[in-house]
């Protein structure tokens, strides 16, 4: 923050404003324990009213964000960088942004036509209609500890559970209370109430494809959706107007595909992205099938 503060010409400085939007850590953190949450926004506006900045509404400039507003600025911010929205000039076609958080994942895309969860946004003189909806729970760390509760649910194991997903040789330990006290897994699953509070699971990996896809699969429930634009869960999502819509894959996408861009022979460009245009599906799941079959010694150490 010092670093950011001293870019700022101290002609600028008390013209200049300050936002911050906490997103699903402590959308969820809120849902478990509000007080601390609440303590936690206001340390950081009395933090931030000393910076000498433009800071006249702080419960306004920091707040806790929704999942479509979070999904919003990423739709924003990754077509500003691309370089699709300009002052006074509407383009033909945006890009989507699938951003893969931590606890969240956000998917934003123009839809004009959208009955739901449409956005309409005034930028740069021109006028968006963009499809916003963010799946709690469904970032990468939450997603990993619902997986977790569900094997140990399904096998009623009470320290040791074998795990498809995790390499052969692999194993993870986690405790009940840092499995069972977040707040996805309350939000889906009652805690297990027959086990001992200082339990510690073992996760050993058996590196099992299929099974690690059939159990991960069973999260996305397609059965539920009442209406035919649909993703999963029954969540409303429209059909892009354009069938050739490009997306961009942000944050814990960036980590999932450098992993598996040496499967490919695939190098970053020069602004150190990974395009994926020539690849498909089928090439994407063998390299993750081909991951997933090998032992932990060689993916940990391959030399």
């Amino acid at each position: 923050m010092t670093n950011c503060i001293n870019e700022i010409p101290l002609t600028r400085k008390s013209r200049t404003l300050i936002f911050l939007g906490a997103t699903a850590g402590l959308r969820l953190a809120e849902l478990r324990n509000s007080s601390y949450v609440n303590s936690l926004l206001n340390s950081t506006r009395t933090y931030l009213s000393s910076l000498g900045l433009l800071f006249r509404s702080p419960e306004h400039q920091v707040r806790i964000i929704s999942g479509s507003e979070e999904g919003l600025s990423g739709w924003i911010s990754v077509n500003i960088l691309m370089r699709q929205l300009f002052e006074n000039t509407k383009p033909i076609e945006t890009y989507g942004v699938s951003d893969f958080g931590g606890g969240s994942t956000q998917l934003s895309f123009i839809a004009p036509h959208a009955s739901k969860q449409r956005f309409t946004m005034n930028l740069f003189n021109a006028t968006y209609d963009v499809y916003s909806h963010s799946y709690l729970c469904y970032g990468q760390e939450q997603s990993r500890l619902v997986y977790l509760s569900q094997l140990i649910k399904r096998t009623n194991a009470t320290s040791s559970i074998n795990d498809p997903c995790l390499q052969s040789g692999y194993i993870q330990n986690i405790t009940y209370k840092e499995l069972f006290s977040t707040a996805c897994i309350h939000r889906e699953y009652a805690p297990i109430t027959n086990l001992n509070q200082s339990t510690t699971f073992s996760f050993v990996g058996t590196g099992d494809y299929a099974k690690c896809q059939m159990t991960v699969k069973q999260r996305f429930n397609k059965s539920s959706c009442s209406t035919q634009n649909c993703s999963f869960n029954g969540v409303y999502q429209p059909v892009p107007i354009s069938s050739s819509l490009k997306f961009i894959a942000v944050a814990g996408w960036y980590s999932v595909f450098k992993n598996l861009a040496p499967h490919f022979s695939l190098l970053p460009n020069k602004d150190n992205n990974y395009e994926l245009t020539s690849l498909n599906l089928t090439q994407i799941k063998q390299a993750v099938k081909t991951i997933c079959n090998q032992s932990w010694s060689d993916v940990h150490d391959p030399d």
